[in-house]
């Protein structure tokens, strides 16, 4: 017999050939493991992806974890995990109990992308939507959302129907890049549609680049600045 969840927040771990149970009764399959499998059987390696959603009103949030399932396995992705919180979306994420494990996975790069119903459901406010999309590119990893599900409850924004990754628009105007051809760390001063102006550090030159040329500073490049790690409001 099936029963809905509590509405708390919870961790769902998929396993092959069982229903879908605990993670706590579960321990997580190893990646590499998983990679010695699939080269073994001479099949590519397949992407892996972590499910996420946050429920803010009746919805039960088992049936749209299954939507979810259903997208990523009409792609071949392989589910890692299953995630979910029962919060208001205006609660910020590193304050839900969930939303955290997701992050790890995707940091730790156990999985490589992330499906959602909408990208409103993990960053409600245009700064907080902006910090996710340059952390997830940072990684790298994706983001698929397939669409809002109805729902009046206060606290919850329906969006469009959409079956494609929010589009990234470019570095916002004091981030801190690496050109990836040269190395060379420098902050973002504007940009020109896909152009982005860069300033180097240390009276360096200013030079232009195009966006897909740069990336996101490491922890590991800012600390030799003295600078502490990107607070990504994760």
């Amino acid at each position: 017999m099936t029963t809905s969840p509590s509405r708390t927040s919870h961790f769902f771990q998929e396993c092959p050939g069982q229903s879908t149970v605990s993670a706590m009764n579960q321990t997580p399959p190893d990646p590499r493991r998983r990679r010695l499998a699939d080269a073994a059987s001479g099949f590519p390696e397949r992407v892996a992806v972590v499910l996420y959603t946050c429920s803010c009103d009746d919805r039960d949030p088992v049936d749209t974890l299954a939507a979810l399932r259903k997208h990523a396995e009409a792609r071949d992705w392989v589910v890692h995990s299953e995630l979910y919180d029962t919060d208001p979306i205006t609660k910020t994420r590193t304050d839900r109990k969930a939303w955290p494990n997701a992050a790890r996975l995707l940091k730790n790069r156990d999985v490589e992308g992330l499906v959602a119903p909408d990208e409103t459901e993990i960053a409600l406010y245009p700064r907080g939507k902006e910090r996710l999309r340059e952390w997830l590119a940072s990684l790298p990893a994706f983001a698929r959302y397939i669409g809002s599900l109805p729902s009046g409850a206060p606290g919850c924004a329906p969006e469009p129907m959409s079956d494609t990754a929010t589009p990234w628009e470019g570095y916002r105007t004091g981030v801190l890049v690496a050109d990836k051809e040269t190395g060379v760390l420098g902050l973002t001063t504007g940009r020109n549609d896909r152009i982005i102006t860069v300033k180097g550090l240390g009276g360096t030159a200013q030079w232009r680049a195009d966006l897909s040329r740069l990336r996101i500073a490491t922890d590991k490049e800012r600390a030799g600045l003295g600078l502490a790690p990107r607070d990504v409001g994760l």
